[in-house]
């Protein structure tokens, strides 16, 4: 996973210095996937999970599936949010865009 411009600034507004963001995958949602984003206590996710910045983990499970895809903040200035972009060319997504599966799950 890439951390996407604004995505640093975004959490470091928003979590205590003890705090941080883990990323992971749930099983559902229309296609296959949901993405799971937890504000949760630095030490319960360091050992356990890959940082990417300062604040933010992946789960080890989750990372292959979430290799190619971008962290980032929404462009809507009303209701600035954290999303997950999924290439297209690799993943199929449901039409609300919030689930998605591996076009080859044997890639993963």
């Amino acid at each position: 996973m890439t951390i996407g411009e604004g995505v640093e600034n975004f959490l470091q507004k928003r979590l205590e210095e003890s705090e941080g963001l883990l990323v992971g995958l749930n099983t559902g949602g229309c296609t296959g996937f949901t993405v799971s984003l937890l504000k949760k206590d630095l030490s319960d996710i360091i050992s356990q999970n890959t940082r990417l910045c300062q604040q933010v983990y992946v789960e080890k499970e989750s990372q292959g599936i979430l290799s190619d895809c971008v962290l980032t903040v929404s462009d809507d200035p009303f209701s600035q949010r954290l999303t997950v972009e999924v290439p297209k060319e690799k993943f199929d997504q449901c039409g609300c865009a919030e689930s998605f599966a591996p076009k080859n799950p044997l890639d993963y």
